[in-house]
């Protein structure tokens, strides 16, 4: 009921919103001073981003396990997940692999809570053994999925590019992936004693993704854990997912692919019109430094039609909050608002539709501005590729930062363009 009540408020407001900037743009249209419209829009648009947020977790929430079929293929997949991440710790080592059973991975689990609060030498010597299983030639052992999830849920909220990527794990030091560039080319129309010419060969090329490690520290007094009566994992699972979640989304949208991802807008970009694979097309806004004076919503619909046919079914666009509101202003050429909201698209993990298409919120795309590309377009499945290498490592470390405990966690991650032809930026400029 909550649920339904919060999406009543949202539509509330988004009403007020409507309501408030019509006038707003009647006042400007007498050459009347508009500021006070300005002044009320700021708090309701706020509040509408603040709703739909609301309704978005609530929709990702009801979509999790709940069922005991549920919860049995969730176990199912947590066990076969972990003897992955083993299986490429084995590797690495050089070791042979025995996947674990689900009575070991539990036995595993309750020692990794063990670990965190007593260490490796609070451990009985079965414990120990138990949680062996887990160590990776680096030091430090495996997470549990229970953590795992944790990690990737918090970085969730901060970092979109998760959700809408392809995530990928790997067992190996890179992922590649071939890619034809241009087919053969050499047909021609002739009678029945045409002689055919000799066609073009078609082109490929190797893309490679590479992951780069990400290391968070965190420290508590030892007196705090022998103390805890708080679960000392979640608020670990928080601070690592924070800080490995701002590393990330920056990454994934302007890293430059040195240790770490290459981020959507580090690619060399060109008007969409000059596009070439390897590069990424724009859409420009017809503005210098915003949206176009007159009729600004055709170059959204530019951007639209600037993405291929056969990607448009399962594109959505990706901005920022501050974009997002402002585009709630827009309206098309008869007057419609660009911006709606549809339960379909908080299901999907959306904030809305943008003339048909869901958009999703991410805190790390640019801000409105000169030559800035506040705005994505396309299938981001297809466009971009987040690339794994095993799970989180965490190694206990009592003694150098005496009379605090550290915890090291370590996290290997890459990423890039995948599909160059897949996805569509929006510049702010003229041309």
């Amino acid at each position: 009921m909550s649920d339904i009540k919060t999406i009543d408020d949202l539509a509330k407001a988004w009403e007020t919103f409507k309501t408030t900037n019509d006038e707003r743009l009647k006042a400007v249209e007498t050459g009347a001073s508009a500021s006070d419209f300005e002044a009320k829009l700021a708090p309701i648009n706020a509040e509408i981003t603040r709703l739909t947020d609301e309704v978005k977790a609530a929709a990702l929430k009801a979509g999790r396990p709940g069922a005991s079929p549920e919860k049995a293929e969730a176990a199912e997949a947590s066990l076969k997940s972990f003897n992955l991440r083993l299986q490429a710790n084995a590797m690495e080592a050089g070791k042979s692999f025995a996947p674990v059973t689900a009575d070991q991975y539990a036995e595993y689990k309750a020692a990794w809570g063990s670990y965190v609060r007593k260490g490796i030498d609070g451990l009985t010597e079965a414990e120990k053994k138990t949680i062996n299983v887990g160590t990776s030639t680096q030091g430090g052992f495996l997470v549990g999925e229970e953590m795992e999830a944790g990690i990737d849920r918090v970085v969730h909220r901060y970092s979109a590019m998760r959700q809408v990527a392809r995530v990928i794990p790997i067992g190996s030091a890179s992922y590649k992936k071939l890619v034809k560039t241009s087919g053969t080319s050499g047909a021609s129309r002739g009678g029945e004693n045409t002689t055919p010419s000799n066609g073009g060969s078609p082109q490929w090329a190797e893309l490679e993704f590479k992951p780069g490690t990400y290391v968070s520290e965190q420290r508590i007094t030892s007196e705090a854990l022998e103390d805890a009566t708080q679960d000392v994992g979640a608020d670990l699972e928080m601070e690592m997912g924070i800080e490995f979640a701002e590393m990330e989304g920056t990454d994934f949208i302007g890293g430059n692919g040195i240790n770490g991802p290459r981020g959507l807008t580090d690619y060399e970009n060109v008007a969409n019109a000059s596009y070439a694979w390897g590069k990424i097309g724009y859409v420009a806004s017809g503005h210098a430094s915003s949206w176009a004076a007159a009729n600004p919503s055709d170059y959204l619909i530019d951007l639209v039609h600037g993405l291929k046919r056969q990607y448009r079914a399962g594109a959505s666009f990706l901005m920022n909050d501050a974009t997002l509101g402002s585009i709630r202003k827009l309206k098309d050429g008869q007057g419609n608002y660009l911006w709606g909201m549809t339960k379909d698209s908080f299901m999907a993990g959306a904030v809305g539709t943008l003339l048909g298409y869901n958009v999703v919120t991410d805190d790390f795309m640019a801000d409105i501005g000169a030559n800035a590309f506040p705005i994505a377009f396309g299938d981001f499945k297809q466009a971009y590729y987040v690339i794994e290498r095993k799970g989180i490592a965490v190694l206990r470390d009592p003694a150098t930062a005496f009379p605090h405990v550290r915890f090291l966690a370590r996290r290997r991650v890459g990423g890039g363009v995948a599909k160059f032809e897949a996805v569509k930026l929006f510049k702010i400029a003229t041309s």
